[in-house]
């Protein structure tokens, strides 16, 4: 903390440096004044937390006050957990702690924002998933004929189009029958997913939509 010109000390809204001492070098993405005093307010009012939401500044950060005074980071892309520490007295104070902490986010979610991220993320086979095939389920439909309710079956391949909607095809079982509705369910996802990875990757930096498959 510094003392402003008048009144109580007031928190840096950016990373400073006390006279005499050297902060760990820092070479990652740094957060704005904009991202930083909602993250510092946050903090001081108790409305921290680690929520992925994109639009909480606190996300995957948490303070950790006992016999050390540090930032934690922790969140998992691709199946691995990662975290860092980042303790008051190594960078100055704890605005500048979490500047460095903000900064570390930062940067690991640039990471993972890219096309190839996104693909990965909708080639991952979800809990729910009983076919072994990801994006190609076996459903069924009720639809009344001749007054009674019946069910027809089919086997159907969905997928996370670009823009982070969701787009599918079925095909009937009464008509292609169980094996070919099914080959035609897988080929209907590759051809889906061909074209989502030729949208995502023409477009160029712009950052990636990652939903689930």
């Amino acid at each position: 903390m510094r003392a402003g010109p008048a009144g109580p000390p007031v928190l840096c809204a950016l990373p400073c440096t006390p006279l005499g001492s050297r902060l760990p070098a820092i070479s990652l993405i740094q957060p704005t004044r904009k991202q930083l005093t909602p993250a510092v307010t946050a903090y001081s009012t108790g409305a921290m937390t680690t929520s992925p939401a994109s639009n909480r500044p606190m996300r995957y950060i948490q303070r950790i006050d006992n016999a050390h005074h540090t930032w934690k980071v922790a969140l998992r892309r691709k199946n691995k957990a990662m975290h860092k520490y980042f303790p008051d007295t190594a960078y100055g104070g704890m605005p500048q702690a979490l500047a460095a902490a903000i900064a570390w986010r930062n940067e690991i979610e640039a990471k993972y924002t890219t096309a190839d991220y996104a693909l990965w993320r909708r080639e991952q086979v979800p809990p729910s998933n009983t076919t072994g095939i990801v994006g190609v389920y076996r459903g069924a439909v009720v639809k009344k004929r001749g007054g009674l309710l019946k069910k027809f079956y089919n086997w159907q391949g969905y997928w996370t189009s670009a823009d982070g909607t969701r787009a599918s095809r079925s095909f009937s079982i009464n008509k292609y029958g169980e094996d070919q509705a099914k080959t035609l369910a897988i080929q209907a996802r590759r051809q889906g997913m061909a074209q989502v990875a030729k949208e995502l990757r023409g477009a160029g930096s712009k950052p990636a939509k990652a939903a689930k498959p």
